[in-house]
């Protein structure tokens, strides 16, 4: 593989197997992972930026793909999915068996949940994400415009955030969500809030709208 990023900029090279990365930054060997061992082997969950070839294979293979992608993306990935796993002789809705990706950052207020996106969030956005290549800075003099930008964060008071993931719900109705803190740089005292603030005022209403979707 040519294209690989944490490839062409060293990363993989660096902490990857021998042999794993040419000098070129080239991906020539693949590490082999053992099989579990329960059988059936537990639910395998598939990271995807909505590429078709990912969905496609998750759905094939009844894996759970995780969107890192906006509302919009989902929805079309999810779609994708239902088709492919039905070829495969799998039946499932949208978003079952399907996972959302969200950085989420709940405040006292809609000001205090923008400054903890500054605080906890741009720098790893800026000089990670963007930097790997895996985001784009929409504005590079403004990163929490740019972070907002990309439709995965979600972000205010608990009502708000909470009002946010129903409306992407009612679209999207996935199985599972992903939520990503960055604890070097977060206080665990934010991630507990939020955690809180998430698992009894928001999830709640997501789990209802799962349940009337299948």
């Amino acid at each position: 593989m040519d294209d690989w990023p944490l490839g062409l900029v060293g990363v993989t090279g660096r902490l990857g197997a021998p042999g794993e990365v040419d000098e070129r930054g080239h991906v020539r060997r693949v590490s082999v992972v053992p099989a579990p061992y329960a059988k059936p082997h537990p639910p395998v969950f598939l990271a995807s930026s909505g590429s078709p070839e990912t969905i496609e294979y998750a759905g094939r293979k009844g894996f759970v793909p995780v969107y890192f992608t906006s509302l919009a993306r989902a929805e079309q990935a999810g779609h994708l999915y239902v088709q492919a796993a039905q070829e495969a002789g799998r039946n499932y809705a949208l978003g079952q068996n399907q996972a959302i990706v969200r950085w989420l950052e709940i405040g006292e207020t809609t000001e205090e949940a923008i400054q903890c996106l500054d605080r906890y969030d741009s720098e790893i956005f800026k000089n990670f994400y963007a930097a790997m290549g895996r985001r784009r800075l929409s504005d590079p003099s403004d990163i929490v415009r740019s972070m907002i930008d990309t439709g995965l964060y979600s972000f205010g008071t608990v009502d708000e955030v909470k009002d946010q993931l129903v409306q992407h719900w009612r679209k999207m109705p996935a199985e599972y969500i992903v939520l990503i803190f960055h604890y070097a740089q977060m206080p665990k005292e934010r991630v507990i809030y939020n955690l809180e603030k998430f698992m009894t005022h928001v999830k709640p209403a997501l789990d209802e709208l799962v349940a009337e979707a299948y």
